[in-house]
């Protein structure tokens, strides 16, 4: 993200979060004064809490799971909570401007707006805990006519205060239960902080998933946050996943090139592979991993059969997945470029809070059926 952007959406939160207080202020304008000061500091100190959390020792993992847990569901309320708030400010105005009358009281607007924003928290934290199973079909002439195979493809676990090892288990018996020939992590295995991870041994239930032709990853932009090194050796080390870092693998029929992810490599320092490196195989069915959807250009010039990335989300909060479709050319869901198959996965898991709005967590399987040979 560009520092110019980062910086106007910081600001833009905490104009939204002052708008909150302002607005729970008014509540109190006949209590004492003290209790108008508490919300300003209550409200100052949820604002904070996220960089707080940088300061708390990994060693602590139960308090900065608490504190992840604040901070990070804080943000939904202030986007739906200011937004909510505006409308029925908006509506106030213009019906006292038309009427002559205020139609409800300051406190309503508050109360009303708390007990949608708690609603839209709820739903969207059932919504995010209920992974469901998306299926696309692609026919290639690369296998034999009436032989079929499943890729399962998942993406953005973000294990650590939020994802737990019980998450990663219902992910394994997801990818099992769908009979998946072989699986594909498309990065962001790990949130960010890598202590939580390495402590309880979070993404250890990867093991469990059975697939024949193997289980490759590649990293994402946060598993490079903390350790990149720590992090490569961790995911590496998992029982039966082979971790692709620019380099190529080849499991039956299929030749699968997992790329070094864009902003990862700049942040580590290291200089992302052109494919065309990887050269070609026409009579393998090539899959480029890559995690993020910037790179399917590259999948498509280079002749790969199958891009597949996550990265996005699919916004995961709306109106953010408007963001990600001017940002990404394909944000989300299967595209044809020529011969060449996209599929972009919103992802398992969630940066953040635990809440999606606007989007579904998922496990995608690919069924590649094939055709007659030419």
């Amino acid at each position: 993200m560009k520092p110019a952007l980062f910086l106007l959406i910081v600001a833009l939160y905490l104009v939204a979060s002052g708008y909150i207080a302002a607005r729970v202020c008014r509540v109190f304008k006949y209590r004492p004064k003290s209790w108008r000061i508490a919300v300003w500091v209550a409200v100052l100190l949820l604002d904070a809490s996220f960089f707080l959390l940088r300061g708390l020792s990994s060693d602590w993992v139960m308090l900065n799971r608490v504190v992840y847990f604040v901070s990070t569901t804080w943000m939904p309320v202030v986007l739906y909570g200011s937004l909510m708030l505006c409308v029925m400010d908006i509506a106030r105005n213009l019906l006292v401007w038309t009427r002559g009358e205020d139609p409800y009281h300051t406190p309503w607007s508050v109360k009303c707006a708390s007990a949608l924003s708690a609603i839209l928290l709820a739903w969207g934290y059932i919504v995010a805990i209920t992974p469901e199973e998306t299926r696309y079909t692609v026919y290639t002439d690369k296998l034999e006519a009436g032989r079929e195979l499943t890729v399962a493809l998942v993406s953005d676990l973000h294990s650590g205060y939020s994802i737990t090892r019980s998450d990663i288990s219902k992910l394994a018996k997801l990818v099992n239960d769908g009979n998946a020939d072989m699986t594909i992590i498309c990065g962001d295995l790990v949130d960010g902080d890598l202590a939580p991870v390495l402590k309880e041994d979070i993404l250890a239930p990867l093991a469990k998933i059975n697939s024949p032709l193997g289980v490759f990853a590649v990293l994402g932009n946060h598993d490079y946050f903390d350790d990149p090194d720590a992090a490569s050796r961790y995911i590496g080390g998992l029982k039966d996943v082979t971790l692709l870092r620019d380099s190529v693998a080849v499991a039956g029929p299929f030749r699968i090139i997992g790329r070094e992810d864009v902003i990862g490599a700049r942040l580590a320092g290291v200089e992302r592979r052109d494919i065309a490196d990887f050269g070609r195989v026409d009579s393998l069915f090539t899959i480029v991993a890559d995690h993020q959807p910037s790179g399917i250009k590259d999948a498509v010039d280079a002749g790969a059969d199958l891009s597949v990335s996550g990265h996005t989300h699919g916004g995961q909060l709306w109106p953010i997945n408007i963001i990600t479709k001017r940002v990404f050319d394909f944000d989300y869901g299967c595209a044809c470029y020529g011969s060449t198959t996209a599929i972009v996965t919103s992802g398992f898991g969630t940066w953040g809070p635990r809440v999606r709005l606007g989007s579904n967590a998922e496990v995608v399987f690919i069924d590649i059926k094939g055709t007659c040979r030419k």
